[in-house]
């Protein structure tokens, strides 16, 4: 086979290549080491010199050696660290009812919008839920409160229109009486009427009253009904109670979860029974104040007719003696009065009574929408979008509102959790730039807390950043090594070395070195991070400010320089 093939000589030709350095790097060792003294003596000679060059340059100008650094903006510090994402929404969700898990409508790991009905709760064993009842019961007491209501109104418009009547009507009478002796047949026949009309109201009022009692009293009834019923579902939930207590062959902790739910029920369903009582007595006194009520109603009615058929028998006898006295000018006309008594008591009477339906109005519309709360609590729902995780129920268990039933997880929004030591800790403020360097990219990442105070135990202290959106693809809990750049804000702060500065009683300043002399310069300082000096005022960029001999020298000394300090790294 021939040796001339392509690939063969590519190796060839490297592999010559490579023994041709060789034998070069091993020629220059050996003279290196052969002309060693010469080598040596050739860099004394050129120290020797740059030193008597650098007396005579002292010696000529009568400077003082010094050393500078040049001060740059936007300086930075680098602190690498493992980093943990987390997502920066972790919400536990809990059923805001107790009972049974009827229905699971999402999977582990499932996305879902904000309103997503996640669970829905039922009664034991397919048996209608309380909240479902008590909601019914509330709209009942509702529909109940708002025909009393119409009905207070109606009443009140009644009551006044006939106590307006009765009132003009006595003003008529009285103007009738005084314009004009004639009118006072007008004024008899009206009080007669009016005694009439009044009759016809208290029959009216006796027989409202009697329903408006009646209805009372089937609202107690009612009531009475629903208790007793609370009382029959107290018993059963008793002895299922008793059953369960009974039974042996249960899980252990399926026992005591049972346990746990049934008893929470009893409570509940004998405060609702508390409740329920507290309604019937407040409803009994509603009875009695209404009856007491009715009764002074219609006894007041009672007054009323009697004054009118007494005003007319007093007219008959006022006209006959204004027949014989030929005038009625200083006669007092008593109906007049009473009439309008009796329109401001009446006024004043439905104002109360329509307070009161309002009263009943808002208790029943409040209590109606707590049920309607307590019902829809039924429907467990996502409070915000995001991703299921952790879910601890299944069909056919039992849910209390002390215990969560699911886990969401922001989708959108995460953060970066790292634990650095106290000292790195100080470097870094929420005020900061900073940028993350994730896979190689930096991007800018905002600082959301830093803990004020270190783990007791690992002495560490934790801080967050908030990660942009969208700028990279990132898991819950995943670790990555991160490099957070932390630049200062302020584009006129540096960073130069503290034995740089003089401290004095009143003042605090540098000497920068500018065309061969030195110059007093004062600046303040924000902070002192290990050796060097945090400069918010004073400097400007590229200013080259001594170092070394600066506490020799004064203001406007000459000062050449020697091979400048490199920039102090934070």
């Amino acid at each position: 086979m021939a040796d001339n093939s392509p690939l063969l000589s590519t190796y060839k030709h490297k592999t010559m290549k490579k023994i041709i350095s060789f034998l070069v790097i091993i020629g220059l060792i050996v003279a290196g080491y052969i002309y060693k003294d010469e080598i040596n003596s050739l860099l004394n000679k050129k120290i020797a010199r740059e030193v008597q060059t650098e007396e005579a340059i002292a010696e000529d100008f009568d400077s003082t050696l010094v050393s500078t650094i040049q001060v740059q903006k936007n300086q930075k510090s680098y602190i690498e660290t493992i980093a943990t994402v987390k997502a920066e929404t972790q919400l536990k969700i809990y059923p805001s009812v107790a009972g049974q898990i009827t229905k699971v409508n999402v999977k582990e790991g499932q996305s879902v919008k904000k309103g997503t009905v996640l669970f829905e709760i039922g009664g034991l064993n397919d048996t209608k839920h309380t909240a479902i009842s008590q909601l019914e019961i509330a709209e009942n007491s509702y529909n109940m409160a708002v025909e009393g209501y119409n009905q207070t109104i109606d009443g009140n418009q009644v009551s006044e229109n006939v106590a307006r009547i009765q009132l003009n009507s006595a003003r008529n009478q009285y103007d009738a009486t005084n314009l004009e002796m004639q009118s006072m047949e007008n004024s008899i026949d009206t009080a007669e009427e009016g005694a009439q009309l009044l009759e016809e109201i208290l029959d009216l009022t006796e027989e409202k009253n009697e329903e408006d009692l009646e209805k009372l009293s089937d609202v107690i009834d009612d009531l009475n009904d629903a208790s007793d019923s609370l009382y029959d579902a107290k018993d059963e939930l008793q002895n299922q109670l008793d059953k369960v207590n009974a039974d042996t062959s249960l899980d252990a902790q399926l026992k005591q979860d049972t346990i746990n739910t049934l008893t929470t029920a009893i409570t509940d369903t004998d405060k609702k029974i508390s409740e329920l009582e507290g309604q019937i007595e407040t409803t009994e006194n509603s009875y009695s104040a209404a009856e007491t009520g009715t009764q002074i109603a219609e006894d007041q009615l009672q007054i009323q007719l009697n004054q009118s058929e007494n005003a007319a028998e007093n007219l008959e006898i006022t006209k006959e003696s204004t027949e014989k006295k030929l005038g009625l000018n200083e006669v007092t006309y008593d109906p007049l009065r009473l009439a309008n008594q009796n329109y401001v008591g009446t006024q004043i009477k439905s104002y109360l009574s329509l307070v009161q339906a309002e009263s009943q109005l808002t208790l029943a519309e409040i209590n109606l929408e707590m049920m309607r709360a307590q019902a829809n609590g039924l429907f467990v729902k996502a409070p915000a979008d995001g991703i299921i995780a952790g879910i601890t129920v299944n069909q056919g268990d039992m849910v209390s509102p002390q215990s969560p039933v699911s886990q969401l997880i922001g989708s959108k929004n995460y953060e970066a959790e790292i634990y650095v030591d106290i000292d790195t800790s100080k470097k870094i403020s929420k005020s900061s730039v900073s940028e993350i360097k994730i896979n190689g990219k930096y991007i800018p990442a905002k600082i959301k807390t830093i803990s004020p105070l270190a783990d007791p135990i690992s002495k560490l202290v934790k801080i967050v950043f908030s990660l942009p959106q969208g700028q990279f693809s990132v898991n819950e809990n995943a670790e990555m090594k991160i490099t957070i750049v932390n630049t200062s804000a302020n584009p006129n702060t540096f960073f130069i070395p503290l034995d740089s500065v003089i401290i004095g009683t009143e003042e605090k300043y540098v000497y920068i070195f500018e065309e061969g002399k030195a110059k007093k310069t004062t600046v303040e300082i924000a902070d002192i991070i290990g050796e060097n000096a945090k400069i918010s005022k004073g400097l400007s960029s590229n200013d080259k400010v001594i170092v070394d001999g600066a506490k020799t020298i004064i203001d406007g000394q000459n000062v050449y320089v020697k091979i400048p300090r490199k920039i102090a790294k934070i």
